[in-house]
């Protein structure tokens, strides 16, 4: 059992009295106007339990962070709740917390609606879901972000758990607090930043996922490994094909996931609302996102497409004498080992770099590129060129 905890403290003004605002403002001549200040201090700390077995008894683990009087309902998708939903529920029950009825919608990308964010509050309507509630996420990426959107918006916001089903989840999705749904022509366009109370993460969960979702998830670590930590990098390479059968890789799969949740909450903590948006985590991903949408939701695994967004990213770094070809080499042959796509789909360059442009345009015109200049350090550039992308892609 490992616990990472997530501290982040951000100041807005330091204290000052309102009447010395206003005693300001009648002194500089201006009777007639009024400046009132709003000063606060946030404060995001909660934990990342990681601990095998913590699903099934999450009714015990969550003890030390929510009052046992605080109701919780249960979110999850179809899929999921087959599996794990039951023994969720008997957990909760049994620690001797009021549950409302199972909650549930539809699995995969194709659920990260506005539709569904509306299904989901009418059903807290009805359940009776007030501000003192807990909304306890269990699923992949789809239910963290969508969920958690939810949990940020209904009655202005409630709070929320997450337990992360997938490898995708565990290792990015439910960490970090961004939230969300798609647009149709955009990835996570409509969102917002919502930490939870507390992450629980369960690696057993992975045992039932099928070969692509473990595929989908190590993506994300190799991004990780690739901008942040060598020896994680080199640990993957070594440990290659046995990383897709979580049940047999045992302590590896749990020492990879922890390493990726210290690394992103180490990236993330000194900018929590990603004011700068040159954040090398975008590494892969503003290439991913285009994508996706490209493809049409659902069709192109998110993992896939980080994937995908690494050699354009690599390949690029490789055409500017940034990176060496064994290093570009390396990248492409552990993405390949773990079964995950290195070029993108054949004739739709051009339509994916449209959708950049529009990513481009979301952004003020101002849109930044992570490369990567070796194997932990990378370089952020402003002036890719269509060109450059479509040789990289193809």
């Amino acid at each position: 059992m490992s616990q990472v905890g997530c501290s982040i403290f951000l100041e807005i003004e330091s204290e000052e009295s309102l009447a010395t605002d206003l005693d300001r403002c009648v002194r500089k001549g201006a009777p007639h106007a009024r400046e009132y200040r709003m000063r606060a201090r946030l404060q995001f700390d909660y934990p990342h339990r990681l601990e095998r077995g913590a699903a099934a008894n999450v009714g015990r683990v969550i003890e030390p962070w929510i009052p046992a009087e605080r109701s919780i309902v249960v979110v999850s998708d179809t899929t999921v709740a087959g599996l794990y939903a039951d023994h969720v529920m008997r957990s909760l029950q049994s620690a001797g917390r009021a549950t409302s009825p199972l909650v549930l919608i539809s699995p995969g990308e194709k659920s990260k609606t506005r539709e569904t964010v509306d299904h989901l509050i009418d059903r807290f309507l009805s359940l009776g879901i007030h501000r003192r509630s807990v909304v306890l996420a269990l699923g992949g990426g789809v239910i963290s972000d969508t969920v958690g959107y939810v949990a940020a918006t209904y009655m202005r916001g409630i709070d929320y758990i997450n337990v992360p089903t997938s490898m995708i989840g565990q290792v990015d999705a439910a960490i970090g607090g961004k939230v969300g749904v798609n647009h149709p022509r955009s990835k996570n366009f409509i969102g917002t930043f919502h930490h939870p109370l507390a992450v629980v993460i369960d690696p057993d969960l992975l045992t039932t996922l099928p070969v692509e979702e473990v595929r989908n998830g190590l993506a994300e670590v190799v991004k990780i490994a690739m901008i942040h930590d060598a020896d994680l990098f080199e640990l993957m390479e070594k440990a290659g094909e046995g990383l897709l059968a979580p049940a047999v890789a045992g302590p590896r799969i749990d020492e990879i996931i922890a390493r990726a949740i210290r690394h992103k909450i180490a990236l993330l903590e000194p900018d929590p609302f990603e004011v700068d948006l040159r954040r090398v985590l975008n590494f892969g991903h503003t290439f991913a996102h285009p994508l996706e949408v490209n493809a049409g939701y659902g069709f192109l695994r998110h993992g896939y497409a980080v994937s995908i967004g690494m050699c354009i990213a690599a390949r690029v770094a490789f055409g500017r004498g940034l990176l060496t070809s064994d290093t570009l080499s390396r990248l492409l042959a552990l993405l390949s080992r773990l079964g995950l796509p290195t070029e993108g789909p054949s004739g739709d360059a051009n339509e994916v770099w449209h959708h950049v442009q529009v990513v481009r345009k979301i952004r003020a015109d101002h849109l930044h590129f992570v490369i990567p200049v070796a194997i932990g350090p990378t370089r952020i550039i402003d002036d890719l060129t269509r060109e450059e992308f479509v040789a990289a892609y193809r």
